[in-house]
């Protein structure tokens, strides 16, 4: 995502479904079958500008959702609330 390319992602840990939007960051696989990453894959090949576009897109959601500031003040805020 910070190197402003589509993400294509199988199942994982579930954070997947948080990050990956199918055609606007990138592509979550049903399968996680061969066939259908290779499908993505040429898909991502045959329409560049989508793509690049895509890409631009999980660029913009990773650094403006998961910056490091925010992940530091949401902390804070965790810690905040649990000692009141």
């Amino acid at each position: 995502m910070v190197f402003e390319l589509p993400v294509i992602s199988g199942a994982a840990d579930g954070t997947e479904i948080d990050l990956v939007k199918n055609y606007e960051t990138g592509f979550l696989l049903e399968s996680n079958k061969e066939e259908e990453l290779s499908e993505r894959m040429k898909w991502c090949i045959e329409n560049q500008n989508k793509a690049k576009e895509m890409g631009m897109n999980s660029f913009e959601f990773i650094t403006t959702n998961y910056s490091l500031e925010k992940m530091i003040s949401n902390i804070k805020s965790c810690i905040i609330q649990t000692i009141n």
